[in-house]
């Protein structure tokens, strides 16, 4: 009965933690259209960083 208890709490911490990591730090985003090809095509999976304007403007 422990080890299952033990199991869930796993569980349930690393839920918290995904659900932390997606609010503050990064995102997934979907491409949808062609508007941004050939650097990123349609139906592509984006990581965006949450923190990066936060910590200094952007270098162009």
């Amino acid at each position: 009965m422990e080890t299952i208890k033990d199991i869930i709490e796993v569980i349930v911490v690393a839920f918290l933690i995904a659900l932390v990591v997606r609010g503050l730090i990064v995102e997934t985003f979907v491409v949808h259209g062609p508007s941004m090809e050939p650097t990123l095509m349609d139906g592509e999976r984006l990581l965006v960083s949450k923190t990066a304007y936060k910590l200094g403007k952007p270098k162009r």
